[in-house]
């Protein structure tokens, strides 16, 4: 789980100094920086940004502008950011807790206006949203650890 820095509570105060490779990235990884509701998860591109590369990786840029990145150990060069995949699973899972969060805001909601009501209902599908989203994950996972091997 993460914690409350981590979630990006803190980085809401930060956005308005979102550096310009953080909004790059944050674009790149799929983050709508115009939606209040997703761009909660800018504090992802920024730390993206901030990290150091892995050892032995180097950022370098073509003739024409675009950044690559070349791991020396492997003797390899890749477009995509050596950790991109970590940073993209890192946003899901930031997305997946702010959606549970909203999600428990308004069954409490609804459990509180019902007073003494049945709210098994809505339990019920907030599982089944829960199982929805670990689900998702799993298969987001199983991408990633494809792609490796390809």
């Amino acid at each position: 789980m993460l914690s409350d820095e981590e979630s990006g509570d803190d980085a809401i105060d930060n956005l308005i100094s979102l550096s310009e490779k953080a909004e790059e990235f944050a674009k790149h990884i799929g983050i709508d920086l115009d939606d209040p509701f997703d761009r909660i998860h800018a504090w992802v591109a920024q730390r993206a940004v901030d990290e150091p590369l892995p050892e032995g990786w180097t950022q370098h840029e073509d003739e024409d502008g675009f950044l690559y990145f070349y791991d020396a150990i492997m003797d390899v060069s890749s477009w995509e950011h050596p950790r991109e995949s970590f940073w993209k699973r890192t946003l899901d899972e930031s997305r997946r807790a702010e959606s549970r969060k909203q999600e428990l805001a308004a069954l409490k909601e609804n459990a509180t206006n019902s007073f003494l009501g049945d709210t098994s209902g809505a339990a019920r599908d907030l599982k089944a949203k829960f199982i929805k989203a670990d689900i998702a994950e799993t298969e987001s996972d199983i991408d990633g650890l494809r792609k490796q091997f390809e």
